[in-house]
């Protein structure tokens, strides 16, 4: 049986760092095509908008803030908001270096003790389900747009009727989980109690998580549309259509470290190549709502993260 685990785990692996490699091959033939002249002559033409970008990071890590804050006091009534905020903070840094930020709950429950950390783990998957259900409706509904618009393609019915059956199975999923009795199924009663909890508590809260989740997506596509024009890109429709593929992309191809990097701009240079020209401008913009987005916050969440773990060694 653990053979089996190791042969899987190692096959995800192998998956991944394919997948990197294949997304850093085709970074790199389009990085051969930039002039260097491109790059010289690239500039931030309004930085009134990168400012407000800049200032949207308060509202979109502190909408994850309110998400967190929801789920932790489902769990716990006594939890400081000071801690709760040094806990996401910490779980941002574990997140950038472990594959698809899946290691969030990592930073996250090492602030927290006993039961309440497998509550917890559970509470931040189910969040994180709710922040995919977000980005794959609108990487959804902007890729049939830009098919039939942008790309003058016409979009297949059995692959729109697909599209729609995925996303509505995975919406489905989300509203079963406070719903279905898992601790009643032989693989899970050994945690019949922390399960039959876990679905009572989310069972209050699901539709603020995934409300809390929709705004939030809408927060950081603004944010690199305002970076986008901030360089010199006009606005149209079809650029949030291209940027809302752009993040179901970036979001669902496998990615070993680092918050996507690599794969985040290979995406961005595939799609709005289309309407972008300047692969320079896509790429730094990409990389500057990284930093603001991603960067500093794990910068700040280490930290936290390593603050925690001195005390718990003390």
């Amino acid at each position: 049986m653990y053979r089996k685990i190791n042969i899987r785990k190692n096959w995800r692996l192998l998956l991944k760092i394919g997948v990197f490699l294949l997304a850093l091959y085709l970074l790199f033939r389009q990085l051969v095509k930039i002039e260097w002249s491109a790059v010289q002559n690239l500039e931030i033409l309004s930085y009134s908008y990168l400012l407000y970008a800049i200032i949207l990071v308060v509202f979109n890590w502190g909408l994850e803030l309110f998400k967190w804050f929801v789920i932790v006091r489902s769990f716990d009534q006594t939890s400081l908001f000071s801690k709760i905020k040094a806990s996401l903070l910490a779980g941002i840094a574990t997140g950038f270096v472990t594959p698809n930020r899946l290691g969030n709950f990592i930073g996250r429950i090492g602030f927290f003790a006993g039961k309440k950390r497998l509550m917890l783990s559970l509470g931040t998957l189910y969040g994180n389900l709710a922040q995919f259900l977000a980005t794959f409706f609108f990487g959804i509904i902007g890729g049939f747009y830009l098919g039939h618009v942008l790309f003058q393609l016409r979009i297949d019915p059995y692959i729109q009727n697909l599209g729609w059956v995925i996303g509505g199975t995975s919406l489905l999923i989300y509203l079963l989980v406070p719903i279905l009795p898992f601790e009643k199924w032989r693989w899970f009663r050994k945690k019949k109690r922390v399960l039959a909890d876990f679905r009572k508590k989310m069972r209050k809260i699901a539709f603020v998580l995934l409300l809390l989740s929709t705004v939030r997506y809408l927060v950081f596509a603004l944010q690199f549309i305002l970076i986008l024009i901030a360089f010199g890109v006009s606005y149209t429709h079809e650029l949030s259509y291209a940027i809302f593929v752009h993040y179901l992309v970036t979001t669902a191809v496998p990615s070993i470290f680092f918050g996507k990097i690599v794969v985040r701009e290979t995406s961005a240079l595939m799609i709005l190549g289309f309407m972008i020209p300047n692969a320079a401008l896509i790429i730094f913009a990409s990389l500057t709502l990284w930093g603001i987005n991603v960067v500093l916050p794990t910068l700040i969440g280490f930290y936290y993260f390593m603050q925690n773990k001195n005390k718990s060694n003390g």
